[in-house]
């Protein structure tokens, strides 16, 4: 007969894991409502900015109030009941199909916060405490990970490079002075290397984490890098919205539950049980359907660079990927059909590739996502192609063109024109050609109202 000390199910880990998770799931409920809190926009039915279902079929508007009263009953179920298993998973449950349903209505919605609280949500409801506890923290090293492997990227490492450098010029410059050519040049070597330094630390974090003897030095670089990106983005730096902050302020508590024990084997080694284990052949089909699921969620990225796997669902936050779209307006356009964008485009620029007046202006789509929605545009070009679409039809396709623009590689980060879309007819053509839809909301109902 096993004793105690034996006996796996009575580790001396398992009530300390069993309050670590507890509170993991109570921050994860917190973490919900704040961030939808300060997002709330994106999550109602509006006609502020253009919709693009994840697939070509539009979701009722009913569905978004429903799921979204779901998301608020689930996240308050783990914020005053994660100590109740029965509560936990069904709280855990609600907000997974809550965030599955506003995902299949509008792929703006997918953001990378929303992403992760949606893979943590479905682990919750399936699994038991120490899967609970190891694939959270695999996950999160996970996203560290790729997200420092996105920054590797030309596209990303100068221009933040050129923001570093003007912070170390300006506070000459404001007294009046001016820097020395030798200055100018250090201070310019020194803003790439800084540039540099920041994937650099980002892999370090999971590199230190994943051993016990250094977990605790992953820990508190984490939390000084993310303090340092609260202070650079928040409103006395870059004034970025609030959802980054908060989505950073999250991380920081999340990896004081995950990174500061350092007495856990988790995850390194062994699965054993715990003190509220799931029995049975339930239990089994549980435990793989979580494991199945943060494998592909952790492996996924690889394929990023080659289309396969969207940037902000492979943890590129910071990195446009190798295709980008410009909508452009003729002047006399924003008089007319297009006057709502007025306030959202900037500098004149060429017209049809580069060639002779009439001039246009570029929308900047991605600030007006920010001023109307509160979050930046969704990444990947398909959804910027659905957008357009949308305006082009709302203006009848008159004085609105779409340029597409791809850069060969992510050592390259100047893009190259490729083609010029300027009737609905060759952007809705052009939209059926993607994997994944790419119709604006009010294509895919006017085509469901004429069948």
């Amino acid at each position: 007969m096993l004793s105690a000390t034996n006996n796996p199910a009575t580790s001396p880990d398992d009530a300390q894991l069993a309050r670590r998770v507890t509170w993991l799931c109570r921050l994860l409920g917190l973490g919900v409502i704040a961030l939808i809190g300060v997002t709330w926009r994106l999550w109602t039915p509006q006609d502020l900015f253009p919709r693009v279902p994840l697939f070509a079929w539009p979701p009722p508007r009913w569905w978004d109030w429903a799921s979204l009263l779901v998301l608020a009953a689930g996240s308050l179920g783990l914020l005053t009941g994660a100590q109740h298993l029965p509560v936990r998973r069904l709280s855990a449950a609600a907000i997974a199909c809550g965030f599955a349903v506003q995902f299949l209505a509008d792929q703006h919605r997918l953001q990378p916060w929303a992403w992760q609280f949606f893979i943590l949500a479905t682990v919750i409801a399936l699994a038991d405490d120490r899967l609970v506890f190891r694939g959270w923290f695999l996950l999160v090293c996970m996203i560290y990970a790729w997200s420092a492997v996105s920054k590797m990227d030309d596209s990303f490492i100068v221009p933040f490079g050129h923001i570093i450098e003007r912070a170390l010029t300006a506070p000459l410059q404001l007294t009046g002075l001016q820097w020395s050519s030798m200055g100018q040049w250090f201070c310019h070597e020194l803003a790439d290397f800084f540039a540099v330094c920041a994937p650099a630390v980002e892999i370090a974090i999971p590199a230190l984490a994943l051993f016990p003897r250094t977990r605790g030095w992953g820990f508190w670089l984490s939390a000084a890098m993310h303090l340092y990106l609260v202070m650079f983005l928040g409103p006395w730096g870059l004034g970025h919205q609030p959802g980054v902050l908060v989505w950073n302020v999250f991380f920081m508590a999340q990896n004081a539950l995950l990174f500061r024990e350092r007495s856990m084997r988790f995850p390194i080694r062994g699965l054993g049980t715990c003190d509220r284990p799931l029995t049975g052949a339930l239990a089994r089909t549980r435990r793989g359907i979580v494991e199945a699921l943060l494998a592909f969620v952790m492996l996924w990225p690889a394929v990023e660079p080659w289309g396969y796997c969207d940037a902000w669902l492979g943890w590129a936050v910071y990195v446009p990927r190798f295709h980008r779209v410009e909508v452009r307006i003729a002047d006399e356009a924003l008089e007319g059909p297009y006057s709502f964008l007025t306030e959202h485009v900037q500098g004149a620029g060429p017209w049809k590739g580069y060639s002779a007046p009439p001039r246009t202006r570029r929308v900047n789509v991605s600030r007006m996502s920010l001023s109307l929605l509160g979050v930046p545009e969704y990444p990947n070009h398909r959804f910027a192609v659905g957008v357009a679409l949308d305006w082009q039809l709302r203006g009848e396709g008159a004085g609105l063109e779409v340029q597409l623009f791809e850069r060969p590689n992510r050592f390259r980060a100047i893009s190259r024109y490729v083609r010029t879309l300027t009737t609905p007819a060759e952007l809705e053509a052009y939209a059926q050609t993607f994997r994944v839809n790419a119709l604006p909301e009010s294509v895919l109902r006017r085509r469901a109202a004429g069948r």
